[in-house]
């Protein structure tokens, strides 16, 4: 049975608790908060076996094999840290920290402990990344592809505040910049952005194009002020595929140069999305690896690589 403890109690970590809950062979093991209240009341419903007011006492005593860290962005970094000082396996949501100069520390110490510790991003763990790579060929040459994610909810209010690492680009847009490498690679050779800035200074909306060697092209638009159509379409010279909502994906179709759909293919029924995650953390765990294959450590602090040059040229800081 693989132990999961769980840092936070707010909606994703409802949301994973739920996931593990519905998963064999894993369990919610402990739950930590600030608010011991809290953290009872979400023991009670999840059936945790152990409850703490305190996150330090929890990495410190708890008995659990891997620690989920569903805190708010800004506390990602304090709290893998102090995981590692005793040295607790993480899994940690995303991003995984606000910057790549965090993230190196993190891995850095990680490797110095000898622990594991991944990004809980969730679409790098999914089944269409495998399903679109096994059908891609029916498109012919990729030459380029388009993707959006946004949604109206320019109103919450972490996203609004600098302070909080708000805005759309570690919210929304990371999982943009990771489907663009996932189909094209790691080789860019070039990015041009610009985003809309609010009064207090985070990106309300970005637009990305990224360049990558061999004449390809990714152009990716993130929004936290519109209901985008989630919508992602990689083109070919005999045909083009699209993905019905690039968050969680639900359906690939592919189309002739016609404009002609050949085929449409659902992806496998699921929990959440969330147990694919735990599913590649459990395997890596058991054959004592300290990082995920479907989500490498020099990829993750490569995405935060990404994001920080952009974030400069804009003139916005958290």
């Amino acid at each position: 049975m693989l132990k999961i403890a769980i840092i936070g109690t707010g909606a994703i970590a409802e949301k994973m608790a739920q996931t593990i809950r519905e998963m064999e062979g894993v369990c919610v093991y402990a739950v930590a908060s600030r608010s011991k209240e809290k953290a009872r009341g979400f023991a009670a419903k999840y059936d945790a076996r152990q409850v703490f007011g305190s996150y330090e006492d929890m990495v410190k005593e708890s008995e659990c094999d891997l620690v989920y860290i569903a805190t708010p962005h800004m506390l990602h970094y304090e709290h893998m840290k102090l995981c590692l000082e005793y040295g607790r396996s993480i899994l940690c949501e995303k991003p995984f920290t606000v910057n790549a100069e965090q993230a190196e520390e993190i891995f850095a110490l990680a490797a110095e402990k000898g622990c594991f510790v991944t990004e809980a991003l969730w679409t790098r763990y999914m089944p269409f990344v495998n399903i679109i790579k096994e059908n891609i060929e029916k498109i012919g040459s990729l030459s380029s592809l388009t993707a959006n994610l946004g949604y109206s909810i320019q109103n919450v209010p972490r996203l609004r505040e600098p302070g909080l690492a708000g805005g759309t680009l570690l919210d929304l847009g990371i999982y943009l910049l990771h489907f663009a490498r996932i189909i094209f690679g790691k080789n860019i050779k070039q990015i041009t952005s610009a985003a809309v800035l609010s009064e207090k200074g985070v990106d309300l909306s970005d637009s990305i194009t990224l360049e990558f060697e061999g004449g390809k092209m990714a152009v990716l638009h993130s929004s936290m002020c519109a209901a985008l159509d989630r919508r992602a379409v990689l083109y070919g010279d005999e045909g083009y595929m699209e993905v019905t909502n690039i968050n969680n994906p639900e359906k690939i179709e592919w189309y002739n140069r016609k404009h002609i759909c050949q085929e449409q293919i659902y992806l496998p029924k699921q929990i959440s999305g969330l147990e694919y995650e735990i599913e590649s953390c459990r395997q890596a765990l058991e054959k004592g690896w300290t990082e995920c294959p479907h989500l490498p450590h020099e990829e993750t602090a490569e995405v935060l690589r990404i994001m920080d040059k952009m974030r400069k040229e804009w003139g916005m800081r958290y």
